[in-house]
């Protein structure tokens, strides 16, 4: 049994979130990448652990297999409470947390994945452009969502900074043209740059490509 968590990944991925999570916060951990141009992630080792062939994975020092790149930031969060990235516990701010860590695993990651695999999505291969013309639009209104609700806050969720900044953070980079979201939408911009501004997120962010 591994004294330490044990992440799979891959760059540009959904374990870019729970990496970062990991160090910012300075838990030992230890990273697996796996090259998916070479089908790593289709190794029967591999699908020893994650019979999808999907990353992130992340293996507990239990042994316990967690999917779901949310998921794996709550696993963490929870088993860290002193991280000081979630709010308070019964707060509204814990409450907000929660829906919109929620929100963008649920509708902006789904649609991120029609627009980079629009071909999964339809049983008629002329018609995956058109399902990628609509994964771009439903980011487009997730993030025009997001940006509202972050009104003039330094965050996602209010004025401190949590693990749903790393999350968003890691989700507009994933848009096929960054630079049009942030010029539609001040709020996201400001949460951005201030996540950008931490050392963790900045030495990661250029690893996996995100700037």
């Amino acid at each position: 049994m591994s004294s330490a968590h044990k992440l799979y990944g891959a760059r540009q991925t959904g374990s870019f979130a729970p990496q970062a999570l990991f160090e910012e916060i300075d838990v030992p951990h230890a990273v697996v990448e796996l090259d998916l141009a070479r089908g790593e992630h289709r190794t029967a080792a591999f699908l020893a652990i994650n019979p999808l062939a999907q990353v992130p994975v992340l293996v507990t020092p239990e042994g316990d297999v967690i999917t779901e790149s949310a998921a794996i930031m709550l696993h963490i969060l929870e088993r860290f409470p002193d991280s000081g990235l979630i709010p308070e516990p019964g707060s509204a701010a814990r409450d907000q947390f929660y829906r919109w860590l929620l929100f963008m695993a649920v509708n902006v990651y789904t649609a991120d994945c029609r627009v980079v695999y629009a071909e999964r999505y339809t049983t008629d291969p002329s018609g995956a452009d058109a399902v990628k013309a609509r994964g771009v639009q439903d980011m487009d209104a997730c993030f025009a969502a997001l940006d509202s609700a972050i009104g003039g806050s330094s965050y996602t969720v209010g004025d401190a900074y949590s693990a749903a900044d790393i999350y968003l953070f890691m989700l507009m980079g994933w848009h096929p043209d960054p630079p049009a979201v942030l010029a539609r939408h001040r709020g996201l911009a400001r949460v951005r740059e201030n996540v950008l501004a931490r050392p963790v997120i900045a030495r990661l962010a250029a690893a996996h490509g995100f700037v």
